[in-house]
């Protein structure tokens, strides 16, 4: 069963949610009154995750704050919350089974399908062992893994490349570079060639594992128009971003249909707007065309002419 370690005491965590905090009902009962510093962990069949329990709540898990997001939960994994920090952990129970009916199975798979993992900037990259919990910065040139003894991070198995993998930040994220014989893989999926990855990404590679960290991206568009670039996802870095034909922009969209500065996503104090640059064939969200500028409030299909972006703002 997974647990919760606060000083010398232990905490089980039955199957469903249990909440870190303050009160006096809370799973884990912190010490103090600040209604704040909660946070709420789910058991289910498909993992262990972390999420705020308040809006105002702050706190990390490795030395990374968590943001509106819920975040995976790994054996070892360090929770700083409140002032005090509690260690999660995973019991291992020789012979024991988890029953889940088929139904439980396909409903917690319909929740998880599609999901995407956390995209990121290009900024505060770092992965953590969860052998031994040593962190390794990714400076510009990119983190090199193997078993050579030059690599940045040696990977201590004869299974292990002299060059294993790379990662580097790349335009619009961190990518993985599998360059080893017998493979990388990343949250339980083997890599082709490369990988991009999301905030709190797992990575394997010769039997070691590495949890991955960057500063988690403003918000993405994923492309959602037929065509070669259906499903590409860009990931929105800045507070401003400007959309167009003209390669100036930040995402240069070749299409002879749109203006050379078609539109502009902005991030204000109070949200995201788009504002249309005046083009003649105008800029939509979800179907309805923009007279100056348009409040996005959560989640937005974008339409340029043919083009289709699905706009998703992130919390972290």
């Amino acid at each position: 069963m997974p647990y919760l370690q606060l000083q010398d005491r232990k905490f089980p965590l039955p199957d469903g949610e249990s909440t870190i905090g303050a009160s006096d009902a809370a799973t884990v009962r912190l010490p103090g009154h600040d209604g704040t510093a909660t946070a709420i962990v789910t058991v289910s069949p498909l993992g262990r995750t972390i999420r705020r329990g308040h809006p105002d709540a702050v706190f990390t898990v490795n030395g990374v704050r968590v943001g509106g997001e819920p975040l995976p939960l790994l054996h070892g994994d360090r929770i700083v919350i409140g002032g005090e920090e509690l260690r999660f952990g995973q019991e291992t129970q020789a012979g024991s089974t988890m029953v889940v009916s088929s139904a439980e199975v396909a409903t917690a798979l319909a929740g998880r399908a599609g999901r995407p993992h956390q995209p990121t900037r290009v900024t505060g990259g770092r992965v953590i062992s969860l052998v031994d919990g040593r962190e390794y910065e990714i400076p510009p040139a990119g983190l090199v893994f193997g078993r050579a003894a030059d690599a940045d991070v040696v990977v201590h198995s004869g299974d292990a490349s002299r060059r294993h993998a790379r990662i580097a930040p790349e335009a619009t994220g961190y990518l993985l570079h599998d360059e080893s014989t017998n493979g990388c893989w990343v949250n339980g999926e083997r890599v082709t060639g490369t990988r991009r990855l999301g905030r709190a990404d797992v990575l394997r590679m010769a039997g070691e594992e590495f949890r991955f960290y960057a500063d988690a991206a403003l918000a993405t568009l994923d492309w959602a128009a037929e065509g070669p670039l259906q499903g590409a996802r860009f990931s929105l870095l800045a507070d401003v971003t400007h959309l167009g034909r003209s390669e100036s922009n930040d995402l240069a969209i070749l299409d002879a249909a749109l203006a050379e500065r078609h539109a502009t996503l902005e991030r204000r104090a109070d949200g995201w707007v788009v504002v249309d640059g005046g083009s003649a064939v105008g800029t939509y969200v979800d179907g309805d065309r923009v007279v100056g500028e348009r409040r996005l409030t959560g989640p937005a299909v974008l339409q340029m002419a043919s083009v289709l972006l699905a706009f998703t703002p992130w919390g972290g």
